[in-house]
């Protein structure tokens, strides 16, 4: 047991020499080596991204129709961008028609988005009337 401990606790090596030698096993020349040229591996393949093609966010199974930082978001509820590009929610909040809301305690968005509490009742611990 504890030979397993020291084993584990030991520093991984950050030596530059270390880190060069890595870098020639995988690649020599600017090529692949050896071992990934093979034909079911493939380094390159295409990958259409919104900021190059912004059209692409307007497809048929799209998150969302506005680029952010290379990726379509929905801006009404991705936590991450919220309302804008890079706003993000707290940890307790999520994006409900683009602005974050704590669901345990708002009265319009009461565990989830659009769940509106009755008049007259509060939201807590994301129920209607909990008490």
């Amino acid at each position: 047991m504890a030979i397993t401990i020291s084993l584990a606790a030991e520093p991984l090596p950050t030596d530059e020499k270390f880190n060069e030698s890595v870098d020639r096993a995988w690649v020599h020349r600017g090529r692949a080596s050896r071992f990934f040229s093979g034909r079911r591996f493939r380094w390159r393949r295409f990958v259409a991204t919104c900021n190059k093609r912004p059209g692409i966010c307007m497809l048929k199974g799209s998150p969302g129709a506005s680029c952010c930082n290379r990726r379509c978001v929905n801006l009404g509820a991705d936590s991450f961008n919220c309302g804008r590009c890079g706003r993000k929610c707290k940890f307790s909040e999520i994006c409900c028609k683009g602005k974050c809301v704590n669901p345990s305690t708002h009265r319009k968005n009461c565990g989830g988005c659009n769940n509106r509490c009755k008049r007259g009742s509060t939201c807590m611990y994301a129920m209607c009337s909990y008490a």
